[in-house]
This record gives structure tokens, C-alpha cells and sequence, in this order.
């Protein structure tokens, strides 16, 4: 009776359910319960098929279609694949980057469950988890466990699989469509599989629209903690906790308190005059001290291992977790290490001069990343070094009073051998 006024009267469990009744007087919440059992007896006999809210009372080519439809088997894997997509797709489109600041983005992997969606390459990750991992989802202190041991931000999705069954839905219907295209049909047919494509699209969107609201309510966890994020849009919900992600990991992010914006800047650190340094580190009114102090304890410790020191090394540890600074800060922090001489250059075996404005290019072009071999200059003591002449001498007067003493001994053996005095003393 409904069928064919979808317009005028939706056929959907409110309405069915009024216009089932008896007389005014019955009780519409028992009439409504015995109505939807029917009509889940009506689905699973493919009689009917429900679309959203909605009911189709179906003919008999109807139910046949529909028949076959239900029976084709998707594989999970596919279905977990085709949601993941949606959801990074609701989340951040095509471009998976997070802004942090005006000067980060983020790249960050992608996972549903734990399956990868895309090329895995990044530090960092966003991974979704479903309602049907591990065959009915993680609890809390399990959620708790993989985010301390991941670098992911890790979405846990609430029990409902509303999403996951109209996707399951979608896709059984896009492979009925695809078998049967080119197939010689009767004009009924036809106008059957034109409904079944409109009735793939509104699942998909309805799966869509499922995932938003989600993700709205969705756990989050990072660094073994469940975040305390309100209820907001998902995309915000999502870089709050990337941006926790980024603080608890990224610690030495902020040693660049002054970057290098441009190759000018790297020119300027070797031609501008600055002494502010000290003998054992870096006076705290220096620009990055933090940075150049880091950087100069690693090239110091890595003076003592057999492999060499190249900027392409120096670029890639400095580049990654817990620093993750930009190539031209690491090159401009570099420099500075040179032109306060406490480093030194080699290229081809050959030392570079402070004065060289060429090292400007073999720190930041790829051809010399590899060739330009960083070694720590170990600086002595101003003091110290005032003081070698003077220890020099001392040192002749005592091998000269050591030598005397010995000959004295040769020439009477039954001597014992005297103290000499310590000119040091």
C-alpha cells in the first residue's frame, strides 16, 4: 500500500506502524514492537529490504535481485579497507599532513585496526580502531598499551557497526552492478539495478555520515593515555590529540628558538663577527644554544666510532624524533658549530676554511651531503695553552737534573738515589 507513495508516506517504521493499527485506542509502543519483528522476519526472508529508515516491499524480480545480492560474500579485510579510506577522507581529504604551526606539518601513516591504508613512511600515525578488531574490539587497558607503545594517535570507535554493515551493504550491490554490466535485461531489470546504484550511493553516504558521528564520540589515546577532548568536529578532535602526540614525542623541537629562514641567514652566521661563547658550552644569550650544545655532545660522542660524521648523518638524526628541526636550521646550527671553530670540515680529505662561503652549499646541496665529513675540534684551554711554554721549560730543567742524577748514580753505585727536587713544585 506504501510502495508506490514514498513521497506522501515514507514507508518507515513510525508510519507502517500507525497505519497497522486496529482502532485509536491501541497501544502504539506494543503495536510498534510486533510490527518491526515482522518486518525483520519480511528482511531476512528478502521479501523486503530496508534503506536507512526506510522499508521497500519488493516484487518477485525484486526479490530475486535482491537475493543475489545478498549472497554475494565480501571479504572483511575490504569492507575494514573501503571504511579506513572514508574515514581519513572525512578527516583530512587527500592531503594526510597536521599543521602544528606555521612552520611544521606533519606527515602522518594511516591504519585501521592493523591493516596500513597507503605507504607507510612517517615517524608519526594516526591508526582507527573498529568495533570488530580482534573480534570485538580493545578494552581500555589494552588501547592504553598500544598507544604507549606506538607513536600513533589511536582512535577507538564505540561499539556501534552501523557503519561497517551499510558499507558491507554498498559494496555487495557495486559487485552485483559490476557482474551483470553489458548483460542483456528486460526493461523491468534495468530499472531495478538504475535503483540498486541510487540505493549504493545513499548507503555509502549514509556510512559516511555514521563515521562522523563516530568520531565525534570516539576514544582517544596517546603516549598511554586516554585524552580528556570534549565532543567537537572529528577533524578537531583529531589534531588536539596530534598536537599532544607531537609535544610528548617532539621534546627538542624547541631548541631552534631562533630558525634559519632562508640560505641569506646561513651567509650571515659566516660573515657576521660573534665571540658570545664559552669554553664548555654556550652562553644562554647565544641564539639556539640548546641546539648547538646538543649537537655538538653528539658530534663529540660520534668522534670516537670508526664511521665517520657527514652531514648527511648529522641531517638525518637531527631531523628526526625528538628533534624533528627543519634541513636549514640544522644546517644554520652546523655552521655556527664551524665558525666558532668548534668543529671542523673535511671534503675530498681536504679541511675547508672558515672563510669558505662555498660551505654554504656543501651543507644544504644533496651532492656534498655525503662527502662533507664533520669532526669535533677538541679546544684547549686558553689558559692551559698560555701556560705550555712555561711547563715546557720546566719539564727540560727536570730531565736535565733526572739525566745529571743518573750519571752521578753510574759513577758511584753504592749510592742510593737522592730525591731530586720537582721543579713543578
Amino acid at each position: 500500500m506504501v510502495k508506490y507513495i514514498p513521497l506522501i508516506l515514507p514507508a518507515n517504521l513510525e508510519n507502517i506502524t500507525t497505519i497497522m493499527l486496529d482502532n485509536i485506542d491501541q497501544d502504539k509502543i506494543e503495536a510498534k514492537k510486533i510490527v518491526d519483528a515482522s518486518l525483520r522476519r519480511l528482511e531476512e526472508q528478502k521479501l523486503i529490504t530496508k534503506n536507512g529508515d526506510q522499508f521497500s516491499f519488493l516484487t518477485n524480480e525484486e526479490q530475486d535481485i535482491n537475493r543475489e545480492i545478498r549472497d554475494i560474500r565480501i571479504d572483511q579485510s575490504e569492507i575494514i579497507d573501503k571504511v579506513g579510506s572514508e574515514i581519513f577522507s572525512v578527516l583530512f581529504g587527500l592531503d594526510k599532513k597536521y599543521r602544528y604551526n606555521e612552520r611544521y606539518n606533519y606527515g602522518f601513516n594511516t591504519i585501521i585496526d592493523d591493516r596500513p591504508i597507503g605507504a607507510q613512511r612517517e615517524e608519526i600515525g594516526l591508526k582507527i580502531i573498529t568495533p570488530v578488531y580482534a573480534h570485538g574490539g580493545a578494552n581500555d587497558m589494552e588501547l592504553k598499551g598500544m598507544a604507549l607503545r606506538e607513536r600513533n594517535v589511536i582512535v577507538a570507535l564505540h561499539s556501534d557497526t552501523a557503519f561497517l554493515e551499510e558499507m558491507e551493504q554498498s559494496l555487495q550491490i557495486d559487485t552485483f552492478l559490476r557482474r551483470n554490466t553489458g548483460r542483456a535485461a528486460s526493461d523491468a531489470i534495468e530499472v531495478i539495478k538504475a535503483t540498486k546504484s541510487t540505493e549504493s550511493k545513499q548507503r555509502a553516504q549514509r556510512c559516511r555520515d555514521l563515521i562522523i558521528e563516530a568520531l565525534r564520540k570516539a576514544d582517544l589515546y596517546v603516549n598511554g593515555n586516554r585524552l580528556d577532548i570534549k565532543e567537537k568536529t572529528p577533524d578537531q578532535r583529531i589534531s588536539d590529540a596530534f598536537k599532544a602526540l607531537i609535544e610528548s614525542i617532539y621534546t627538542k623541537q624547541n631548541y631552534i628558538s631562533k630558525p634559519y629562514l632562508s640560505p641569506d641567514a646561513l651567509r650571515e652566521i659566516l660573515t657576521t663577527k660573534d665571540s658570545q661563547s664559552t669554553i664548555d658550552g654556550f652562553q644562554q644569550t647565544v641564539s639556539n644554544h640548546l641546539a648547538l650544545t646538543e649537537m655538538l655532545e653528539v658530534i663529540e660522542r660520534s668522534s670516537y666510532k670508526p664511521l665517520s660524521v657527514t652531514m648527511r648523518s648529522i641531517t638525518d638524526q637531527f631531523g628526526k624524533i625528538p628533534c624533528g628541526w627543519k634541513e636549514l636550521d640544522i644546517a644554520g646550527i652546523v655552521l655556527t658549530l664551524f665558525k666558532k671553530q668548534k668543529i671542523r670540515f673535511e671534503l675530498n680529505g681536504e679541511n675547508i676554511a672558515t672563510n669558505d662561503l662555498g660551505v654554504i652549499n656543501y651543507v644544504t646541496k644533496r651532492d656534498y651531503l655525503d662527502r662533507l665529513v664533520i669532526k669535533w675540534r677538541d679546544i684547549i684551554n686558553p689558559e692551559l695553552r698560555n701556560s705550555l711554554p712555561r711547563l715546557k721549560n720546566r719539564m727540560s730543567l727536570y730531565l736535565m737534573a733526572m739525566s745529571t742524577h743518573v750519571k752521578k748514580r753510574l759513577l758511584r753505585p753504592k749510592q742510593p738515589i737522592g730525591t731530586i727536587k720537582n721543579p713543578f713544585h
